[in-house]
């Protein structure tokens, strides 16, 4: 019986040889691509410190840079994203260690529990002892790690305001202020907190 004969059988292995030529070339050619791209990486914040060291801002001190960074915390900036705050950290490192130098930049807190709470320890730290406005969302039905970044602080909360899904989240809160020194009383709570139940989609 007659062995059939496959079209282009025999080309194969020079085939082969050449998809693995192209594979070759192409990883070398990724790794050069890697190296550029961490080059530039490193370039480019430098070039950025230099850019901005010439802006005319750049002479301003400190204390007016503060100022501006006040002046610039408008109410719908809060809406923003990223916030006011988080925004002129990225400018430049000086515009950073400004803004975080500023206590009053960080005294809104809007938070869900879907945020890294380091977020939230941020803010604390940084708004120092100024009275503090929270905005809380909040839809886990564990409040203990959410309880323990900001009842601490529960004396410079100004005001309190808060989402619920579920309804014993707000039990937890308030078993945690009313049991943790300084002790409220429920008058201190009644003025501080407004809560609102989130209806489920």
């Amino acid at each position: 019986m007659a062995m059939l004969k496959v079209p282009g059988l025999d080309t194969l292995p020079s085939l082969t040889g050449r998809i693995e030529e192209v594979e070759n070339a192409r990883a070398d050619h990724l790794r050069e691509l890697e190296k550029l791209d961490s080059l530039l990486a490193r370039l480019k914040p430098e070039y950025n410190e230099i850019y901005n060291r010439s802006a005319p801002v750049a002479s301003f001190p400190n204390e007016i840079l503060s100022a501006i960074f006040e002046a610039g915390l408008l109410p719908q900036s809060q809406t923003r994203e990223p916030p006011f705050e988080i925004l002129v950290c990225q400018v430049t490192r000086r515009w950073r260690n400004v803004a975080i130098g500023t206590p009053s930049l960080w005294t809104n807190i809007v938070f869900s529990d879907k945020q890294p709470l380091d977020l939230v320890t941020s803010y604390m730290t940084r708004s120092r002892s100024i009275p503090l406005s929270i905005h809380m969302i909040i839809s886990a039905t564990d409040m203990e790690p959410i309880v323990r970044s900001i009842v601490p602080h529960a004396r410079r909360w100004h005001s309190l305001r808060a989402r619920f899904s579920v309804t014993a989240c707000l039990g937890q809160l308030l078993k945690s202020l009313i049991s943790t020194p300084p002790y409220y009383n429920t008058s201190d709570l009644a003025s501080t907190i407004t809560t609102q139940k989130t209806m489920p989609h």
